[in-house]
């Protein structure tokens, strides 16, 4: 599709926006070209937009999507009760979301968990390092196998010692703690308890109800979540 930059904008704002836009789109594909699927480590991506966020799997670029209301809400309270344990416990590990996370030395594999505990003295001011101790992954229609299946077997066999997968669909949320191969399953109604605290500490998903609804049209496709306005 080919534009006229010179046609009429509303101001120069949305000029210079529309410009910044297409420009953006111009360096991620010329990344996406520069090596074949399963050879992009995360050097190649130093100079990636920050509009255009993605993960690897063993040198595969995934594209990140960007997150729903409702992804947004469950992240932001199981946040707020970590960042509380944090501070009231003085624990060494810090409770962090939305940074890179390298797990191998490659950089072949890096993912951008929505919450992790980990320690703070092997991070980078880019990425981190340090294999977390915590992670925990809000699922939506498009990422569930990928979260499920293969971020698992990644997170596991690169020694992340519990990993949550959250489903805001069913309200479920399944606690893989690898440290003692064991997987539990719990509602949002229930305190779950986190396993590298020795069940001592409990999370309890206190949301407006109405918020957690998700709302399709007739052919299944997402519309809204809670009160937002479709």
């Amino acid at each position: 599709m080919n534009y006229d930059i010179n046609e009429k904008f509303k101001s120069e704002i949305d000029r210079d926006w529309f410009i910044i836009c297409e420009y953006e789109k111009i360096i991620e594909k010329d990344i996406l070209r520069s090596k074949q699927p399963g050879e992009f480590t995360i050097d190649d991506f130093k100079d990636m937009p920050l509009s255009k966020r993605y993960e690897l799997y063993d040198g595969v670029p995934i594209k990140m999507e960007s997150h729903l209301a409702i992804h947004q809400t469950i992240m932001g309270e199981l946040l707020f009760q970590l960042s509380e344990y944090e501070e009231n416990y003085k624990t060494e590990l810090k409770v962090i979301h939305g940074m890179d996370v390298q797990l191998d030395k490659d950089g072949k594999n890096v993912f951008i968990p929505d919450v992790i505990m980990f320690h703070l003295d092997k991070s980078l001011n880019d990425r981190i390092l340090d294999i977390p101790e915590y992670v925990a992954e809000i699922i939506s229609n498009t990422t569930a196998e990928y979260d499920k299946v293969k971020k698992l077997e990644k997170y596991k066999s690169y020694g992340v010692k519990e990993y949550w997968i959250i489903d805001p669909y069913t309200k479920t949320v399944i606690k893989n703690y690898f440290d003692k191969d064991e997987t539990s399953y719990y509602s949002f109604d229930d305190k779950i308890p986190i396993g590298i605290f020795n069940d001592e500490v409990k999370i309890v998903f206190d949301i407006n109800s109405n918020a957690l609804e998700m709302y399709y049209d007739e052919k299944g496709r997402y519309i809204k979540a809670g009160n937002d306005e479709i």
